[in-house]
């Protein structure tokens, strides 16, 4: 159980221009409300990041606790707010009220996915360390969960697209929707897919994917076992989707046990030439273009997160 203490708020991050904003008002704000507690709106905009963070971190407060009400977006967009604002004693928990929340699920019990008297009750505070995720020399963002390069980020862009999104997730079929609509941007898609030549500690790869974990999974997808982002390491696999029967093993221990990989605490990714890549950082894709280089670190500021698990 947390423990609010005088003079510290209790602070609500929403997209009040969310499609699930009336959940959010009858499942958040109302219960808050029927035991009692006080506490603060902040209004996360659906603008780039760097507009959000330029937005929210001077309204952070040293000694915050701040729960997310919203998607993976805005989690993202209020996490990376939360180390920009370098204000100290700041805990961080999520709820789920997106399309995929994966942060939330990684975090909470299925108790407290929705129910923030639960997670301030139940919650107890770990440190995490995100992913630092620089280009060029220049910082991009933080992940806490997921870095993914190639054909995985730019299926996910295929399935931000709000047409694709909203046909992929109508009714109960929204699952077997979702893998028919993987399923064909693949086989659409999958001849192309390869990235840029790139090095990796002066090894040559010619692949489609790199994956980036530092956490328990891989967007809900593909199991590491393993809170990396409860230590000073992340797992590293390299990909080649192009045919499915050579992956058939990752695919099987992916899903059903934990996938292989390279731990690393730092990974510096060189391409051959200026290249346009795609990233996702937890399921927030990230178009690049002219870039060199890609580093992953661990960041040096420690996240405190409400956790129920």
């Amino acid at each position: 159980m947390i423990d609010i203490k005088p003079g510290t708020r209790l602070v609500i991050a929403h997209n009040p221009r969310s499609s699930r904003q009336k959940q959010v008002g009858e499942k958040v704000f109302a219960r808050l409300d029927a035991a009692g507690y006080h506490y603060e709106k902040l209004e996360v905009l659906q603008a780039p990041l760097a507009e959000n963070i330029a937005h929210l971190a001077p309204q952070i407060h040293a000694g915050d606790v701040i729960i997310c009400a919203a998607g993976d977006g805005s989690a993202h967009a209020v996490m990376n707010s939360v180390i920009a604002s370098q204000k100290p004693d700041v805990t961080l928990g999520f709820l789920a009220f997106g399309n995929f929340n994966d942060l939330p699920h990684t975090m909470n019990s299925r108790a407290s996915l929705q129910d923030p008297v639960t997670l301030l009750r139940d919650g107890n505070v770990k440190l995490a360390r995100s992913l630092d995720v620089t280009t060029d020399g220049k910082h991009l963002r933080y992940a806490l969960l997921y870095v993914t390069l190639g054909w995985t980020a730019k299926a996910a862009a295929h399935f931000d697209q709000s047409g694709v999104r909203e046909r992929s997730h109508r009714g109960k079929t929204g699952l077997a929707r979702s893998l028919v609509a993987l399923g064909m941007f693949y086989l659409k898609s999958r001849k192309n897919s390869l990235l840029p030549e790139f090095k990796i500690d002066n090894k040559i790869y010619h692949q489609t994917d790199i994956l980036i974990a530092n956490s328990t999974h891989i967007a809900r997808l593909f199991h590491t076992r393993t809170r990396y982002y409860l230590t000073g390491k992340f797992l590293v696999r390299t990909l080649d989707v192009r045919t499915l029967l050579t992956n058939a093993g990752f695919l099987l221990s992916g899903l059903f046990t934990h996938i292989s990989g390279n731990k690393h605490r730092e990974l510096v990714i060189d391409f051959d030439t200026k290249s346009s890549v795609t990233l996702q950082c937890d399921g927030e894709v990230v178009e690049l273009s002219d870039c060199r280089q890609l580093r992953i670190d661990k960041s040096k500021q420690q996240l405190a997160i409400l956790t129920t698990k």
